[in-house]
C-alpha cells in the first residue's frame, strides 16, 4: 500500500505506510514510514506519523509504542530529526513527529522505524 515515488524534481512529496519485515517471534512488531522530498528550492517542516494502536483484549496479545529511528534512504543537503515521541510502554499514544529540511538542489528521503514491544493486557479480578 506505499505511493509510488515522485519523480525526481517533480516538487511532490510521497508519502505511504509499509509493514517491515517483522522479527519471527514477534510478528508487526516493526512499522516502517517513509517519506521522500525532493522540492527544487528547498523545503522544511514536520511530520506527523500517528500510530496504529489499539488496547489490546482481556488476556491478550497486543503492542506497546517502544522507540523511533530515522534510516535514510538518501540524502544530499537534508537531514531529519525525531523531535516528540510518546512514552515507552504506552498503547493509545500520541504521534512520532520529525523534524526535517533540505537545501536547494538537496533531496530527502527517509523512513522513520517504529519498534513495538508485544503487552498482554490481565482480565479483571487477575493479580497485576
Amino acid at each position: 500500500m506505499a505511493a509510488d515515488p515522485p519523480a525526481a524534481g517533480d516538487g511532490r512529496a510521497s508519502l505511504g505506510l509499509l509493514e517491515a519485515e517483522p522479527p519471527a517471534a514477534d510478528p508487526g512488531a516493526t512499522l516502517v514510514f517513509e517519506r521522500s522530498y525532493d522540492l527544487l528550492v528547498g523545503d522544511k517542516g514536520e511530520d506527523r506519523f500517528e500510530l496504529p494502536y489499539a488496547p489490546p483484549a482481556c488476556g491478550r496479545p497486543g503492542f506497546a509504542f517502544d522507540s523511533a529511528e530515522i534510516v535514510y534512504v538518501s540524502r544530499r543537503f537534508g537531514e531529519a530529526q525525531v523531535v516528540s515521541t510518546p512514552e515507552p510502554g504506552c498503547v493509545r499514544c500520541g504521534p512520532v513527529v520529525v523534524r526535517r529540511y533540505h537545501e536547494p538542489t538537496g533531496k530527502l528521503h527517509y523512513r522513520l522505524r517504529v519498534l513495538r514491544r508485544t503487552v498482554v493486557r490481565p482480565c479483571a479480578g487477575e493479580g497485576g
